[in-house]
């Protein structure tokens, strides 16, 4: 009963780990870790599809999951998040009944298995929406069929539908066949004139694996709302997408020696971040110690042999996938071999088993403080919310029929989901990067995006498409471009302050919410300033010049619009964001330009009261 009671609250803690570090909300982290997240979300909650290779199973699985969390109430980024918990902790199951039929200790098999859950990427790929925790089920469920005592016909027919439902899912798994064809070599050696009958059969259930594939054309011939790939209802895009041509560039092995060592290196390193250097060490050290005490010779080489070929595949394709993931397929091997290492010490007296499995839990333990800050950091990434509020704040404007732009990656993942999944933002029109602009602007359909994305895709990029742009924010974190610049007759005496160069002040506005405060300007030129002029907005106490906070800009437009861009009559606005800070009570605003010889010269400062209640 003491036993029942230590793997429960062992079990317990590693779920609630899991929940606690779970990803809640739309993700907006751009680590390689997260970059696909996004996408999985939306398509896990809209029956879409993923990018190349597809990955259909585990989306049809995601689909039909995803609601069940949903009926509770879970939001649906949480409820995706949800999945990969489920397919890890099938893994997690399975790979505790595997020890623990091989120990017969089940205190050291939950031992064991808190070690793996709580491994850095095991432990991410376990909370946020990701294709690579049913990678690992079927890696587990693989080994419990190749060592299981079924009748070999069974286990060949057996490993053959699960391996091919394992390479149809994601084609690194392929790399742990030799650990499979180990375990079973003997017995086919010994019955190699029936093997020879079941292969026909065992060849028709690896097939079966990849059926999940003709999701892709149906969901394309239903136009569905989330497609990664509109082509996959024809020979050549299906094709495309099956064999992830696309990547084709990245899965090359290196060109030279010195490319072979700096991908063994990253590899180590991801090891070293996965298990501590510590930890690495002990491994390889009980590498050595099962192979040469363990009795358990049929599950070590199983690990030895599949291990080696997802190392083999991280030094070779090192930039094909995320390497942590496929070093993540490592990782079990690891923990097999420090378990049956601490098996063969309780073989020599309990004590020392008893120090050993101590030790696994002290090392699983510690792991957590290890990882948590960097896993919170991804997971709890606001990036996505923002991108979300900044689609809620484009302007709905009939005539001006808007369109808001992202660059395809975590924000328009964001928005996306915004849009397609919450339906907040269901009257959107979005596109990303490989739009036709021209075709949208000769429609005449306005073109919204986030300051961010003039980085990656600046002034020079637009105007290449589209002619001459004339930018203005829209909202806090929007930015409008036109052809046009919005030009307005205004009289002086309706203008608010002169600043310098035939700039004024046209109008200015202070609001708050519970985090923020954000100044509205409204600035005007009534002559082309000719000169380039920054922006300053200090945050100050009343009684005091000196910021507690400063937005200061290079330019205007969030540092995209610089003044000397400006055209006689334009009316440029303009969004500048503070924190709320109890102290802070009014906002210093003006221009500044630093002089030839060093100088700043500072025009038109204004105080405006910050007034929140």
């Amino acid at each position: 009963m003491l036993t029942r009671g230590f793997v429960a609250v062992i079990a317990l803690a590693i779920l609630g780990i899991y929940l606690a570090t779970l990803q809640t909300i739309p993700n907006g982290s751009s680590d390689p870790y997260m970059i696909d997240v996004g996408e999985t979300q939306v398509a896990l909650n809209v029956w879409g599809t993923l990018h190349a290779t597809g990955y259909p199973l585990y989306t049809i699985l995601g689909n039909l999951l995803t609601p069940l969390p949903q009926i509770f109430r879970v939001n649906p980024a949480a409820a995706a998040s949800l999945t990969s918990t489920f397919w890890s902790l099938l893994a997690l199951i399975g790979f505790y009944l595997l020890l623990y039929r091989f120990t017969q200790r089940p205190v050291l098999a939950v031992s064991g298995t808190a070690l793996l859950a709580l491994m850095r990427s095991i432990w991410i790929h376990s909370i946020v929406a990701e294709v690579y925790s049913l990678s690992l089920a079927i890696l587990i469920g693989l080994w419990l069929v190749a060592l299981s005592e079924s009748p070999l016909r069974l286990r060949i027919l057996g490993l053959a539908l699960l391996f091919g439902i394992g390479v149809a899912h994601h084609r690194a798994v392929a790399f742990g066949v030799l650990g499979l064809f180990f375990a079973l070599l003997p017995q086919m050696y010994t019955e190699r004139r029936r093997v020879w009958r079941i292969l026909p059969g065992a060849t028709l259930l690896f097939l079966v694996g990849f059926l999940p594939y003709f999701y892709l054309p149906l969901r394309a011939n239903a136009k569905a709302s989330w497609l990664y790939a509109e082509d996959v209802n024809t020979w050549d895009g299906f094709w495309f997408n099956f064999w992830g041509r696309e990547a084709d560039y990245l899965v090359t092995t290196p060109d030279s020696l010195q490319g072979w060592i700096d991908n063994f290196e990253g590899t180590l390193e991801i090891l070293t971040r996965e298990l501590t250097l510590p930890g690495l060490i002990i491994g390889i050290v009980c590498l050595l110690l099962a192979g040469r005490f363990s009795p358990h010779h049929k599950l070590y080489w199983l690990t030895v042999l599949s291990g080696l070929g997802f190392f083999v595949f991280a030094v070779s394709y090192h930039r094909a996938v995320l390497p942590e993931a496929i070093v993540m397929m490592f990782l079990p091997s690891v923990v097999v071999w420090v378990v049956l290492t601490v098996d063969w010490l309780y073989t020599h007296q309990d004590g020392y088993g008893l120090a050993g499995v101590v030790f696994m839990l002290v090392w699983a333990a510690a792991l957590v403080p290890y990882s948590i800050s960097f896993i919170t950091k991804l997971t709890d990434d606001k990036t996505g919310l923002a991108s979300i509020a900044a689609a809620s704040s484009v302007p709905r404007v009939p005539l001006e029929q808007p369109v808001l732009m992202m660059s395809w990656g975590p924000r328009y993942f964001a928005a996306s989901y915004s849009r397609l999944v919450t339906g907040e933002n269901a009257d959107l029109l979005m596109v990303d990067h490989n739009t036709d602009f021209a075709h949208l602007t000769a429609e005449g359909k306005t073109i919204y995006t986030e300051p961010d994305t003039l980085y990656g895709y600046p002034v020079a990029w637009w105007e290449q498409r589209v002619g001459k742009i004339y930018l203005t924010a829209a909202a806090p974190s929007l930015v409008r471009l036109s052809n046009a610049p919005r030009l307005v007759e205004i009289s002086p005496e309706a203008l608010q302050k002169p600043i310098e160069a035939g700039i004024w002040l046209a109008g200015t506005t202070v609001t708050c919410d519970e985090e923020t405060v954000t100044l509205a300007v409204g600035w005007y030129a009534a002559q082309a300033p000719g000169r380039d002029l920054s922006v300053k907005v200090h945050l100050t106490r009343a009684e005091s010049p000196v910021p507690l906070f400063q937005a200061d800009k290079n330019a205007p437009v969030f540092g995209w619009r610089p003044t000397s861009s400006w055209v006689e009559g334009e009316l440029v606005q303009d969004f500048y964001t503070l924190p709320r800070l109890p102290e802070g009570k009014q906002i210093i605003l003006g221009m500044y330009e630093q002089l030839p010889e060093g100088t700043f010269a500072n025009y038109g400062d204004t105080t405006l009261a910050v007034e929140c209640p």
